[in-house]
């Protein structure tokens, strides 16, 4: 009798998700297509919802923006947090918007290359500032009108 512990499960589970091939009439395989539900359940999930009111000063989304969801979290190191929200505009109005943000805030971006990820253009936005805090901005691309932005942050915590 052959013993799978969990990981080797996990493994054997996972290999499954998504093993349907893409085909050539537009089929995205289940993966893809679980992905594509999800991201469609938060956006009906979270229009209309205002922005959280714990989010730090310097975690500035774009005005008109529509919040998607977030998270936070702490330890005796750091805080952190996610928020991700529907742009009102193009991702390059979203990138401009973000780094004068970053900037005005006294944060030193650093505007990366756009990456394609799966049917998207992806532009990272990496902001450190001289007290230690940082924050890591994705700037997502569905289309020309549909951008979608992730915003991450740390916070040190007080020594």
């Amino acid at each position: 009798m052959m013993r799978i512990g969990f990981a080797g499960a996990l493994a054997l589970i996972l290999a499954g998700c998504g093993s349907e091939p893409a085909t050539d009439i537009g089929d995205p395989g289940a993966a893809q297509a679980a992905a594509t539900g999800v991201a469609a359940v938060l956006k009906s999930e979270a229009a209309g919802r205002p922005f959280p009111d714990d989010m730090p000063d310097f975690v500035e989304p774009m005005p008109g923006g529509s919040y998607m969801t977030g998270m936070r979290g702490s330890n005796s190191l750091r805080s952190t947090g996610m928020d991700m929200y529907q742009a009102q505009g193009s991702a390059a109005e979203a990138i401009a918007f973000h780094t004068e943000a970053l900037a005005k805030a006294g944060f030193a971006p650093q505007v990366g290359a756009a990456q394609k990820v799966r049917d998207t253009m992806e532009t990272q936005i990496a902001g450190k500032h001289p007290d230690g805090r940082t924050l890591d901005i994705i700037v997502i691309e569905n289309s020309p009108t549909d951008t979608m932005v992730q915003m991450r942050y740390t916070i040190p915590a007080a020594q």
